[in-house]
This record gives C-alpha cells, sequence and structure tokens, in this order.
C-alpha cells in the first residue's frame, strides 16, 4: 500500500514538475496581435502599460490608432515627440488604473481613525486633569 501511494505522488509531482512544459504557446506570436488587437479598440487618451518585444516598459498615452501601428506620448517627466508603435511590436499591454489601491486607502483610513481617537483621548485627559 505505502509502495502504491509513493509512485502515485511521485507520478503527481512529475507532471505538475512538467504542466509549464506541455501547456506551452505553440505560437508564441498570437500573444502579440492579442496585445496588439486590444490596445487597437482602447480609446484615445487611455493611459496605456506597454511590453515591446525588445523588453522595453513604457507607460504611455494613446494618442492615436492606425492600421498597423498605434501613436503614443510617453508618460516621462521630461517631454518627448510622439512615438509610433507598430501593433506586431507589442508583446503585452494592460490598462495603467494608476497608484491608487484598496491596501493604502485601507491604511490611510486606519491612520486618520487613530489619529483622531489619540486627539480626542489626550482632549479629554485635559479636560479631566485638574
Amino acid at each position: 500500500m505505502q509502495t502504491i501511494t509513493a509512485v502515485v505522488l511521485v507520478g503527481v509531482f512529475v507532471l505538475n514538475v512538467n504542466a509549464p512544459i506541455f501547456a506551452s504557446d505553440q505560437n508564441p506570436g498570437s500573444n502579440r496581435t492579442v496585445a496588439g488587437e486590444f490596445v487597437k479598440k482602447l480609446p484615445i487618451g487611455t493611459n496605456t502599460k506597454l511590453k515591446l518585444e525588445d523588453g522595453r516598459k513604457l507607460k504611455a498615452t494613446l494618442m492615436g490608432v492606425e492600421d498597423d501601428a498605434i501613436v503614443v506620448r510617453v508618460n516621462t517627466r521630461l517631454p518627448e515627440p510622439p512615438l509610433r508603435i507598430e501593433l506586431s511590436r507589442i508583446v503585452d499591454a494592460d490598462i495603467d488604473r494608476g497608484g491608487a489601491n484598496l491596501g493604502r486607502a485601507i491604511a490611510a483610513g486606519t491612520a486618520a481613525g487613530a489619529g483622531a481617537a489619540l486627539g480626542v483621548f489626550f482632549l479629554l485627559v485635559a479636560i479631566y486633569s485638574d
């Protein structure tokens, strides 16, 4: 019984380790096509995060859409001219929703509540300390 259990566990482990190899994408160009089509359908003025085939990551604002390319303004501290990027060069794309998230909101609310509670506590101590 222990031998059967050991063989089953080893088999499950080996299959799980090799699962990414078996599930690998057979057509690596399809992701580029999907990302390019996704960006092409976004409205003008959308803040995006783009990853290009040369490994560069850009945060940019979509300025225009052409048949085979997009025109973006890269979000940098110093202004740069608009950049034309071919859709086939885009590996990954996402909408940039900004830096605010639920965790930061909870932390800010907790800090404000704690500060208010301490303020009330010190006020009560000052009133009744006579």
